[in-house]
C-alpha cells in the first residue's frame, strides 16, 4: 500500500506540473495576442497569400500558391502603406 500511495502522489505531482506548464504557455500566448493590433494581423495575413496577391508575381499561375516566406523588401512591396512602421511591426 505505501508504494501505491507513493505512485499516486508522484502522478498527481506530475499532472500538476503539466497543468502549470500548460497554463504558463497559454498565458504567454494570450499576452502575445494582447499586444497585436490590426496592422500586425494584416502583416500576418500576407504569409498565407500568394505571390500574386502580395504584388510579387507577374499574374501567372505559377505565382498562385501561398508564399513560403517574405523578406523585408517583399513585405514593403506587399504592404506599402506600412513601410514606415515595419520596424515596429516586426519587432
Amino acid at each position: 500500500m505505501p508504494q501505491f500511495l507513493a505512485l499516486v502522489k508522484s502522478l498527481s505531482t506530475t499532472a500538476t506540473i503539466d497543468v502549470l506548464v500548460f497554463l504558463h504557455v497559454e498565458s504567454a500566448f494570450v499576452r502575445a495576442l494582447e499586444q497585436l493590433d490590426s496592422a500586425h494581423v494584416k502583416l500576418l495575413s500576407r504569409f498565407v497569400k500568394s505571390a500574386n496577391e502580395n504584388r510579387l508575381g507577374n499574374g501567372g499561375s505559377e505565382f498562385d500558391a501561398p508564399v513560403q516566406s517574405l523578406n523585408l523588401d517583399q513585405i514593403e512591396i506587399a504592404l506599402p502603406e506600412y513601410r514606415d512602421q515595419l520596424a515596429d511591426l516586426l519587432a
